[in-house]
């Protein structure tokens, strides 16, 4: 403060706001001419964690330059010098040119300031070099300076001393000290400064006006070109503002994220948007008119030892918090048992009972989800049954990898050194044998046999004859990687791997079939061998296949899956249902509306053949903002000539399973829709099979649970039907 006050001239603090300007440039200049190193030294810079990084003294150099407030205590100095040049203007201490910048900067700074401001982020050509450094520590610093000088103009009388002031108005209220008053005050408080004579006399006629009326009855002076002119044209738009804007201002920068988690919805649309900010802003003026005035008192109130005592405090209390929810978000998905659901969870007595499926198999770490089975009546009239489940297991892992030719980084310069996240999905198809079935009759679930009995195998399916005979166990693959997304902000590269098949569905196929009983349909990212040259690019999307021969890939043996060709080849294809029909395989493509193709087992062929509008309230579910509807599961013949099957809602990564009824007959149009299925946890539970076991009342709504088991709904077929009647809920409510 001593040092700021020692400047005494216009100049002298014009000359102290570009030093300030200038240092920051030594975060370039020095490295520059030290290493030869460009200006954007700090490009390969690492954000998060720095295991394994070679580069971390450069990582912890840019974060301190870009976080540590000491880096920015030039910009608290400029603050301070700006004020004492303000002060120096309002005097009229400097003269010259810097004088007269000061008072152009005080009458037109911020409207200057905000406009090239606009010009710099709207135009990509006018946006500085190396800006992550340079506008946080230097580019910007100058604009924001017009900015501050802007909104605080001088009074007109004040801004205008040197050059004829037309009133005596200070911030636009009237005074009844005259002007040759004033003028004798002035010249006391700063003997150097003196006003010219032709002002005096005007203002001293103005003032003999006005003191002739009696001080109850004279008008607010009315305001003149020369008093508009001598503010920005910014500060008379921002002066109809009430005071509490800027706390409000500052109160919402603070809520912002707040704000966000209290509100119900993550996805903020066109709509929403609007009462978000409505809801962030009534929240911010709350915060500003009640909590900060409160919390400025008490803390005056506590004195500086116990003012660093309890800010201490806080920020002991919010690292042990932040300590914590970092341990909890990175703890294994094994240790998150206990969010898991019991094995066996009633829903409605004698009616619906939700059970774990206690599937194993020989794979290790990995969880079996999304299961499927498949009753069906065997050559000898036996009912049979059949199980298929999706082994998963995730690991991830961080590094560094090099953009260029085989590492895909849309936004980073081939040759750039960035953090890489991989996402590695351990998936595989797995198939039981075939075994007979046990009756599903009355509600003793362990009588049931749902278990799987012998471990789940992996499934021999192949993307070609020769990978089925040579190494069928491994003919799934590799498969293209997914498109990359990097993230300019941190320099990161999030990538995802996927190492086989995908929530596998037996569906049944026409009696007497050449490829035997059932088929196994699943999604997965195509074979590299299939697609050459897919490695990170938009052809490296889900799409849907078929294997023929599920008897024998139950059975151990190899079998060749094709890709079902009616889809598209850069859109991500996947929840196609399957079903039987006159004998013909079909697929429900689309839900919304409700399109059916015909598709051919033996190699994949199909075409679009059906297409009709969904049921009113189904087309309303699928147009809601943020939802979208997907297929689950196959389709099976039901009651009273229709199809039975399911479909679900995501909204936010969360799910809601219905049942709906579509006809037997082309153009398969929906004529039912249920209430949602009553799966516990349902947010986090995906759809996956559908089965009516032959000889029972009962329906099989299986499921994957949080990625973590399989588990199945069972239900009497009297309970389902029971969800077909809406008004049934209204009583029920």
């Amino acid at each position: 403060r001593n040092l700021v006050l020692r400047i005494t001239t216009a100049g002298r603090a014009w000359c102290a706001l570009a030093l300030l300007c200038l240092l920051p440039w030594i975060s370039f200049v020095a490295p520059a001419a030290w290493e030869e190193s460009p200006p954007d030294w700090y490009a390969d810079h690492h954000t998060g964690a720095l295991r394994d990084d070679p580069g971390a003294g450069l990582s912890i150099g840019v974060a301190t330059l870009k976080f540590n407030p000491l880096c920015y205590f030039h910009v608290f100095v400029s603050g301070m010098v700006l004020a004492r040049l303000r002060d120096l203007a309002k005097a009229g201490r400097g003269g010259g040119a810097s004088l007269s910048a000061a008072l152009v900067c005080l009458r037109c700074g911020a409207t200057l300031g905000y406009i090239t401001l606009l010009l710099v982020f709207g135009l990509r050509d006018l946006r500085p070099e190396s800006a992550k450094i340079s506008a946080r520590l230097t580019i910007l610093m100058p604009l924001q300076m017009l900015l501050i000088l802007g909104l605080s103009p001088l009074s007109p009388c004040r801004a205008a001393r040197t050059a004829g002031c037309a009133s005596t108005v200070e911030e636009g209220a009237a005074t009844s000290i005259t002007p040759r008053q004033q003028s004798e005050a002035d010249a006391a408080h700063h003997p150097a400064v003196t006003t010219p004579p032709v002002a005096l006399e005007l203002s001293s006629e103005l003032s003999s006006g006005a003191a002739a009326l009696p001080a109850s009855s004279q008008p607010p002076p009315p305001l003149g070109r020369r008093q508009l002119l001598s503010r920005d044209p910014l500060w008379w738009v921002f002066a109809v503002a009430s005071p509490s804007t800027g706390d409000t201002s500052y109160c919402q920068y603070i809520l912002q994220i707040i704000a966000y988690e209290l509100w119900p919805t993550r996805r903020l649309g066109s709509g929403t948007l609007l009462a978000f900010f409505f809801f962030l802003l009534c929240l911010s003026y709350l915060c500003a008119a009640f909590v900060v005035p409160l919390g400025a008192r008490q803390w005056k109130a506590l004195g500086v030892k116990r003012s660093a005592a309890l800010a201490l405090g806080l920020a002991v209390v919010f690292a042990a918090v932040s300590g914590g929810d970092e341990a909890l978000r990175s703890s294994d998905a094994a240790d998150a048992t206990l969010t898991l659901l019991g094995s066996y969870v009633a829903i409605a007595p004698g009616a619906a009972v939700d059970v774990r499926l206690n599937w194993t198999t020989e794979l290790e770490n990995r969880a079996l989800i999304n299961p499927s089975s498949l009753w069906f009546v065997g050559a000898d009239g036996g009912a049979l049954v059949v199980h298929s489940a999706r082994a998963h297991g995730l690991d991830e892992s961080e590094g560094t990898v090099t953009c260029g030719a085989g590492m895909r980084c849309e936004g980073a310069e081939d040759g750039a050194v960035v953090s890489s996240f991989l996402s590695a999905w351990r998936s595989d198809v797995v198939l039981g044998d075939v075994r007979p079935a046990t009756s599903l009759s009355g509600w003793d679930v362990a009588a049931w046999g749902l278990d799987s009995g012998s471990p789940l195998q992996r499934a021999a399916i192949a993307s070609s004859l020769d990978a089925a005979a040579n190494h069928p166990f491994d003919g799934w693959g590799p498969l293209c990687e997914p498109r990359p997304t990097f993230v300019p902000e941190n320099r990161t590269l999030l990538r995802k791997t996927v190492s086989g098949g995908e929530d596998p569905k037996l569906v049944a196929l026409a009696n007497g079939s050449i490829y035997g009983p059932f088929a196994l349909t699943f999604s997965s990212l195509p074979p590299t061998e299939t697609r050459p040259g897919c490695h990170q690019t938009g052809r490296s999307v889900s799409q849907m296949f078929i294997a023929a021969d599920g008897l024998r890939v139950s059975a151990g043996g190899a079998a060749v899956a094709s890709r079902l060709d009616c889809g598209w080849t850069r859109i991500a294809e996947k929840n196609w249902i399957a079903f039987t029909h006159e004998g013909q395989l079909h697929y429900v493509y689309s839900v919304v509306p409700h399109v059916v193709v015909i598709a051919r087992a033996a190699d994949g062929a199909c075409q679009r053949r059906y297409s009709t509008s969904a049921s009113a309230p189904l087309s309303a579910l699928a147009q809601a903002e943020g939802v979208r509807v997907h297929g689950s599961a196959t389709a099976l013949p039901y009651a009273n000539g229709t199809y039975l099957a399911l479909f679900h809602s995501l909204l936010e990564g969360k799910y809601v399973t219905f049942a709906y009824k579509f006809a037997a007959a082309p153009p398969f149009p929906v004529v039912a829709v249920s209430r949602a299925l009553p799966l516990p946890r349902s947010a986090r539970s995906f759809p996956s099979g559908l089965a009516l076991p032959p000889g029972s009342d009962k329906v099989v709504v299986s499921y994957g649970h949080a990625n973590s088991e399989s588990r199945a709904l069972v239900m009497s077929l009297h309970h389902l039907e029971s969800l077909f009647d809406w008004c049934g809920e209204a009583e029920a409510a």
